[in-house]
């Protein structure tokens, strides 16, 4: 399999793995850190947020994707946030951001540096990237402490969905955005769409989204695009035509040409 990844040498990585980056109820929320090995200076870093319907999925996702973007000198990270429903979409986005503050916090440690920060997150996970990514402190996700930035400097995002307020009733959803509601943390599902976020303060971003998406609807991609545009963030969407949901999964050999766009994008913005 390695034959296909030239790039690819065990001993260019340095990887620090279940890393706790937060404790909840007892149980230690978790990261695997992904370094260029012997780096003369603090890298860039990417923290992956993956997908899997909210509730499935592991920070094992993406192997390869980590592996690359580090044979360009780009860090990577990788967060398992809690799964369970009684979580929440708050709770889902608060561990992402807490595992951001918790790479600033050990940044001298790990030869990265706190000020270029980036993320990739897809179908879900691009959905709670999205959202951690325009929503700044005071956002309704709580506020970061000083010297604890949970701000990203470039987001990448593929086939997520944007606007939970217009997709078809879904019972996940709705027992998600139940458990935040029944805790006092929201009003409505309204501060979970990513769209509702956008006013200008939100990082570069660059979206990847087919128009033949049946589960995640490509007129999301389109408006979210639109909106950070009217607000001057510098934004690209990408479409790509007749291609479904979850296409880098389910077509493997999508995956060259979009690791590679993920590394152009993060090795300009980073």
């Amino acid at each position: 399999m390695f034959a296909l990844w030239p790039w690819f040498s065990p001993d260019t990585l340095e990887i620090h793995r279940n890393e706790v980056f937060k404790v909840v109820d007892g149980q230690g929320r978790r990261l695997d850190v992904v370094l260029p090995a012997n780096a003369d200076a603090p890298t860039p870093i990417v923290l992956i947020v993956h997908g899997g319907m909210w509730i499935a999925g592991d920070k094992i996702h993406y192997p390869f994707l980590k592996r690359f973007l580090v044979s360009k000198g780009i860090a990577c990270a990788a967060l398992d946030y809690g799964l369970e429903i009684d979580n929440g979409f708050y709770g889902r986005v608060v561990d992402i951001k807490d595992a951001l503050r918790w790479l600033r916090l050990h940044a001298e440690e790990l030869n990265i540096d706190p000020n270029r920060v980036g993320m990739f997150g897809s179908s879900a996970g691009g959905h709670l990237a999205a959202l951690t990514g325009f929503s700044g402190d005071n956002e309704g996700f709580g506020s970061d402490p000083p010297g604890q930035s949970s701000e990203v400097e470039a987001l990448f995002l593929l086939y997520g969905v944007y606007d939970l307020e217009n997709i078809p009733a879904d019972p996940l959803v709705e027992a998600i955005v139940a458990s935040d509601i029944e805790r006092g943390l929201a009003e409505d599902i309204s501060v979970f769409s990513p769209l509702n976020h956008i006013d200008g303060s939100e990082p570069p971003t660059h979206i990847i989204h087919g128009t033949a998406d049946r589960v995640a609807p490509f007129w999301q991609a389109e408006a979210t695009a639109a909106a950070l545009e009217a607000e001057g963030v510098p934004v690209t969407l990408e479409v790509e035509e007749d291609m479904p949901h979850a296409f880098a999964r389910t077509m493997p050999t999508t995956r060259p040409w979009i690791y590679q766009a993920v590394a152009d994008f993060f090795e300009d913005q980073l």
